[in-house]
């Protein structure tokens, strides 16, 4: 995802094979008896719409999120540690996106429990940060703590891009603290900022 351009259009795509087939689910239940099972598990084109939906967001977000975590081990510590969390926040989301291809739209009852594992993953990283207020790495962990939030566009309608950059700009004013203050010393610092602002491009 280099771009806004380029978000809004992954999303327009997922948001679109869901919504193809949730109206192959609401004919699929138009049409069986009731003493027939449901081919909802086991139809083709399910899998087919679902795994385009799933690979776009693993083709787009993954290497970034990759590149990120890589860039946090070089500074290491702190900065790494909340690393995993934002990859075990990418895993979530993945499996929500694939998911989503296999079930109706959920009601908002329901939807705490299905972003359940996104939720944790961004509470860890925000935990992290509070309980880490004297470190010199308090900058970077706060970009993160600012910045996870803009995986919450999953719950966000109907237009989740201006959310994603109200988040990364959000992430931009301590990432700015992280270059006045690392520039010149640590270029790791440098490349840092950069993995993990495209992730939010």
């Amino acid at each position: 995802m280099t771009n806004t351009n380029d978000l809004q259009s992954l999303l327009k795509r997922i948001e679109k094979a869901t919504a193809r087939l949730e109206d192959l689910a609401a004919k699929r239940s138009e049409t069986t008896k009731p003493d027939e099972p449901s081919k909802a598990s086991t139809d083709a084109s399910v899998d087919v719409e679902d795994s385009k939906a799933a690979l776009e967001y693993e083709r787009a977000i993954k290497p970034l999120v990759e590149h990120f975590v890589s860039c946090s081990a070089k500074i290491g510590g702190l900065v790494s540690d909340q690393a995993q969390f934002v990859q075990q926040l990418y895993t979530a989301q993945h499996d929500f996106v694939r998911l989503a291809g296999t079930c109706k739209q959920p009601s908002p009852s329901q939807l705490p429990t299905l972003l359940g594992a996104q939720q944790s993953a961004i509470q860890s990283a925000c935990a992290l940060k509070d309980a880490n207020r004297p470190s010199e790495y308090f900058d970077n962990l706060s970009a993160v703590a600012e910045g996870v939030a803009a995986f919450g566009w999953v719950a966000v309608a109907p237009t989740p891009v201006p959310f994603v950059n109200d988040m990364k700009e959000s992430a931009e004013f301590y990432t700015n603290r992280v270059l006045r203050k690392w520039r010149e010393s640590d270029p790791n610092q440098v490349e840092w900022v950069k993995a993990l602002l495209s992730i939010f491009r």
